[in-house]
C-alpha cells in the first residue's frame, strides 16, 4: 500500500534522512533540509515524491555524511512523533516489533530526546536465563552477601542512575525473572542482595520486545502483574516490509559504511538500477539489520567494480519483480506491495508495470488494506483483563 505521511505536528524531533544532497534535484527539498531542527513532516512528502518519481540513476550519487535516521515512511514517522511525545517524561516506555527494526537505535533516540543527563545502558533478556545471579546482576549486592563478596557492587539499575535502562528481548526472561521488577516497576524501589535498606530507582525505565505486551500475556510470556505496570506508553517498530521508501537511502548509508567496517576499501559506492530495484522488492525477514548484511555481502561481491549489480546481491536478496500466478500467496502479495508503492498506489499503472491484470491487482490490494488495518487495531486494543 502506499505509503502517505501524516502532519501529525511532531516539531522538535531531530531525526533528519539521510543526506541526499547529490541525489534529489528538488531546490526546495535541499532548503527544507537546512533548515535544521524545524518540523521534518514539512520536507517528508516532497522527498517521496522525489525518491519515487525521479530517475535510478539519480539515486546512485546518494552520499551518507554522519546522517541519523532514516524516516520517511508513514508508519516510522508514527513511531517518531510518538517517541517525541515521550522523551520528556517521566514515564515507562515499551517498544515492540519484529527483531531488526531498530528498537535498541530508538531507545537510545528517546534518551538522548529526555534530557537525561545519565547513561544509557542495556540487558538484553537472554543475559539472565537461566541465572541464579539475576538479583545481583540488577540490584548489586553489599558485602558479605555471599561467599566472595569482599566488596560492595551496584548493579545495572545503579549503573543506568540519571539515565535510561533498555530491558531488551524482555519476552526472554522467565516468570521469577519478571518478578524481580515488580516492585521496581511500581514502587520505583530495589533493594541490593544482602542489604535491608531500599534505594530508589533513578533511571528511566524502557522495554524492548518482539511483540506487543497484550500478544505476550495472552501467549503467557509475560506476567499479567507486569503488563499493567507497564502502562500504555508503547511504540511500535513497524518492519522493513512497511518503510521501503527507506530502503535505498538506508542501503547506501549502510554502503558508504562498508570500506570502515570491513576494512576493505576498493568496492564500489553506489549501486546500479538493477540492483536498487531488486533491492526495493526483495524481503527481508531480518528488516534492517538484514539490509545491512545483504549490501555488506555485495559489497564484498563487487569489489573492483565500479557498482553493485543485482548479480551481486546475495541470492535470497535478489527481489524479484515478476509476478507468478504459481508463487505463495505471500509472495504475490509482497510483489503486488511493492509494484503499488512503486506507482503511487495506482491499481492500473501497478498492473501494467508486473503485466497483470487490474482485477488481480486490485484484489490483492484489498487484502493489504485489511492488514493494514489489522495492525492498527492492534495497536489500538488492549485485549487484558483489567486488574
Amino acid at each position: 500500500m502506499a505509503c502517505r505521511p501524516r502532519n501529525t505536528g511532531l516539531t522538535r524531533c531531530t531525526l533528519q534522512p539521510v543526506s541526499v544532497r547529490n541525489a534529489l534535484p528538488s531546490p526546495g527539498v535541499a532548503r527544507a533540509l537546512q533548515r535544521g531542527n524545524e518540523s521534518l513532516f514539512s520536507v517528508v512528502s516532497d522527498l517521496q515524491r522525489v525518491l519515487r518519481h525521479s530517475r535510478m540513476s539519480q539515486l546512485e550519487g546518494v552520499a551518507d555524511r554522519d546522517p541519523a535516521y532514516v524516516v520517511l515512511s508513514a508508519a516510522m514517522l508514527e513511531a517518531v512523533r510518538l517517541l517525541d511525545l515521550y522523551a520528556p517524561a517521566e514515564t515507562t516506555v515499551v517498544f515492540w516489533g519484529e527483531t531488526g527494526t531498530g528498537k535498541t537505535h530508538l531507545a537510545r533516540l528517546l534518551h538522548a530526546r529526555s534530557g537525561r543527563p545519565g547513561p544509557f545502558r542495556e540487558m538484553a533478556g537472554g543475559e539472565l536465563l537461566d541465572s541464579g545471579l539475576a538479583p545481583d546482576q540488577l540490584f548489586g549486592h553489599v558485602r558479605g552477601a555471599f561467599t566472595g563478596a569482599q566488596t560492595s557492587r551496584g548493579g545495572i539499575i545503579a549503573e543506568a542512575a540519571g539515565g535510561t535502562l533498555l530491558f531488551d528481548d524482555f519476552q526472554l526472561l522467565r516468570s521469577w525473572q519478571q518478578y524481580l521488577l515488580l516492585r521496581v516497576l511500581d514502587e520505583q524501589l530495589y533493594r541490593r542482595v544482602g542489604s535491608d535498606r531500599d534505594a530508589p530507582v533513578g533511571c528511566r525505565l524502557v522495554f524492548g520486545m518482539c511483540e506487543h505486551p497484550d500478544d505476550l500475556v495472552a501467549q503467557g510470556k509475560m506476567l499479567k502483574d507486569v503488563r499493567y505496570r507497564l502502562e500504555h506508553c508503547i511504540v511500535r517498530v513497524p518492519p522493513l516490509e512497511e518503510r521501503r521508501e527507506e530502503i535505498v537511502l538506508l542501503a547506501q548509508h549502510f554502503l558508504a559504511r562498508c570500506p570502515a567496517e570491513t576494512r576493505v576499501t576498493h568496492g564500489p559506492q553506489r549501486f546500479t538500477k538493477e540492483a536498487i530495484t531488486a533491492l526495493e522488492a526483495a524481503s527481508y525477514p531480518g528488516n534492517v539489520r538484514d539490509l545491512k548484511g545483504r549490501v555488506k555481502a555485495a559489497y564484498l561481491h563487487a569489489q573492483g567494480e565500479e557498482a553493485i549489480g543485482a548479480h551481486h546481491l546475495p541470492g535470497d536478496g535478489r527481489g524479484s519483480v515478476r509476478f507468478d500466478p504459481q508463487a505463495e500467496h505471500g509472495e504475490k502479495l509482497r510483489v503486488v506491495a511493492w509494484a503499488l508503492w512503486r506507482t503511487n498506489d495506482c491499481v492500473n499503472t501497478a498492473a501494467a508495470l508486473l503485466g497483470v491484470h487490474r482485477n488481480t491487482v486490485s484484489a490483492l490490494r484489498a487484502e493489504l488494506g485489511r492488514k493494514e488495518r489489522r495492525h492498527a487495531r492492534g495497536e489500538d486494543g488492549f485485549a487484558v483483563d483489567a486488574p
